[in-house]
């Protein structure tokens, strides 16, 4: 039987790989750690036409110049050898960015297949690709899609076999030889090359593409209004979530606590001596019990919240509106989105560090991070008022949180580090910046 057919499936974070990726696999995944690597990645496999393939879906990346541990994992990996198809998959909506990916890849892979997902969301802001004039400048097939509906898995599984069995030649490569920056000059041209692609095969009505975007931009990232449009959807987000909980809460414990009882009466049924009884009944049950009862509740209500935040977008946009503030404390705008995480649980807010690039500011981040109060160690309510209330204190807790950080991170920047370690002299800039020096944010 033949070995399966290996497709790398790479990308712009955010694009739609892992739809496309739980599409195809019908979420018969794996996931494992890169060796030497703290960065997650995924195999899956599907068949198509009784041929096997295996789907290793790697991490985000913006460029295979990398800039990030995720970013060193798709580089290393593409560069192995071990993928006979390469998957890039590009977001309609801002395909230039996208192709620059594409561009880079099909220089050091082949054959490559390119899927332009989310034109669903392109049409609904006036985009139009042109998916014939796209293969035709990049030289390798290209399959559109909306893969969160299903259209289009169809033509792409057919481009991917294509590919497999007739990989056709590659297109000519770009060279570099006698610059004196050989990365500098790859990554220039493959801007360069993919803007010009997008000018050829992508046409829009930018008035009509942008107006809600900056609509938006205008209320929740403006001097006046952005910080207090954010303060006030996060004391909200920090009410529901303790207002919400209080219910099952009470429920949980009830139940739970319910069977210490039932479960002591067990043990001494079967002649169990007393300590191992208060081990198991008062030490590991009543625990669990606790925990399961006073965290559930919270952390189940807060993260949907917080991800609701995020897919409607405005997530980026608090980091934007408080890098300034961060970075005059030494730190990252991206930590903000950590510590609001850590009120939920300081182990998902350390591990979401991961997004913050610089080795020093990533660091600052984690270290700091401990000392957000999330919901297991925040202090139980006085007796008579209710577990709503807890909302409120817990905004007041995090917003003085911050300065008590910013003066944790400002002598952070004075302790000397081995720069074999980190960083210890990281460009500041903004989070969202486009090549021309201007903001993005969306």
């Amino acid at each position: 039987m033949p070995a399966p057919t290996v497709i790398a499936l790479v990308g712009n974070p955010n694009v739609g790989k892992s739809t496309i990726f739980n599409a195809l696999t019908h979420l018969r995944q794996h996931t494992g750690n890169w060796p030497g690597k703290t960065v997650a990645t995924a195999r899956g496999a599907f068949t198509y036409h009784g041929r096997e393939y295996t789907l290793v879906d790697l991490p985000g990346a913006y460029s295979l110049h990398p800039g990030s541990a995720e970013e060193e994992v798709t580089r290393d990996y593409l560069f192995s050898g071990e993928a006979d198809v390469t998957l890039v998959v590009a977001d309609a909506t801002c395909l230039e960015r996208n192709l620059a990916l594409a561009v880079q890849i099909a220089e050091v892979a082949w054959p490559v297949v390119v899927c332009v997902n989310l034109l669903d969301e392109a049409e609904k802001k006036h985009i139009t690709v042109d998916l014939a004039a796209l293969e035709r400048e990049l030289g390798c097939p290209v399959v559109g899609a909306a893969a969160r509906g299903g259209m289009g898995l169809d033509g792409l599984r057919q481009a991917l076999e294509d590919a497999a069995l007739h990989p056709g030649s590659r297109p000519e490569r770009f060279s570099c030889a006698g610059c004196r920056d050989r990365d500098q000059c790859q990554a220039a041209a493959a801007l360069a090359r993919a803007a010009a692609i997008t000018a050829k095969a992508v046409t829009m009505d930018r008035a009509a593409a942008d107006h809600r975007d900056r609509a938006l931009d205008r209320v929740l990232t403006s001097k006046a209004t952005g910080i207090p449009v954010m303060l006030a959807l996060l004391a909200l987000i920090l009410w529901l979530t303790m207002a919400g909980a209080n219910v099952p809460s009470e429920l949980l414990s009830g139940l739970l606590m319910g069977w210490q009882e039932p479960l002591r009466g067990l043990l001494r049924g079967w002649g169990a001596p007393w300590w191992l009884e208060g081990a198991l009944v008062d030490g590991m049950y009543r625990t669990t019990a606790w925990v399961v009862s006073v965290m559930l509740p919270p952390m189940a209500i807060f993260f949907p919240l917080f991800t609701l935040l995020e897919d409607a977008g405005y997530l980026p946009r608090v980091a934007f509106n408080l890098d300034h503030f961060f970075q005059r404390a030494g730190a990252h705008g991206r930590q903000s989105l950590t510590m609001c995480m850590g009120l939920g649980c300081n182990a998902c807010g350390v591990m979401g560090c991961r997004i913050i690039q610089s080795p020093r500011e990533r660091l600052i981040a984690i270290l700091t991070n401990a000392f957000v109060p999330c919901n297991g160690r925040f202090p139980p309510p006085q007796s008579g008022k209710l577990w709503g209330r807890r909302g409120l204190p817990l905004f007041r807790i995090w917003t003085k949180g911050i300065g008590t950080l910013s003066a944790i991170n400002k002598q952070m920047e004075l302790v000397s580090v081995p720069a074999a370690g980190l960083d210890q002299h990281t460009e500041k800039r903004p989070f969202f910046g486009d090549s021309e020096g201007g903001v993005e944010v969306g």
